[in-house]
């Protein structure tokens, strides 16, 4: 697999990490993914909440090459977002996954054991601030 750098301007990726590693096949010149590491202390604010949600174990977001832009999703939640630029890509995840974890956590009692196994991944990477 061929790897490159890729720099994200920091006024734009609202804390994902400045560099993003890209991976495809060894001279096809096309791109499979993009990863993109979230390290612990990244702070997640959602603005409609007025809620913070903090990154207590760093992880991987994968972005992929879709028909209208990129997909976001990563190990620790089974769900993707989808963005028209890689980096909203990866805000639209980060957002998502603060919110899901909020969420989750409001309803815990009314989820079913495979929806609180969701959230009981989640806590080991976010938690509410």
């Amino acid at each position: 697999m061929a790897t490159a750098t890729v720099n994200f301007p920091n006024h734009v990726n609202r804390g994902v990490s400045s560099e993003a590693t890209i991976l495809g096949p060894e001279g096809a010149g096309e791109i499979e993914y993009t990863i993109c590491p979230i390290h612990s202390g990244l702070k997640i604010r959602l603005d409609e909440s007025k809620t913070t949600v903090v990154v207590t174990r760093p992880f991987i977001i994968e972005l992929t090459s879709t028909e209208e832009g990129y997909m976001a999703s990563s190990r620790i939640s089974n769900t993707f977002e989808l963005g028209s630029t890689l980096y909203e890509a990866a805000r639209n995840y980060l957002d998502f996954l603060a919110d899901e974890l909020l969420w989750l956590g409001r309803n815990l009692e009314q989820l079913s054991p495979p929806l609180q196994d969701n959230f009981r991944l989640l806590q080991h990477y976010l938690r509410n601030e």
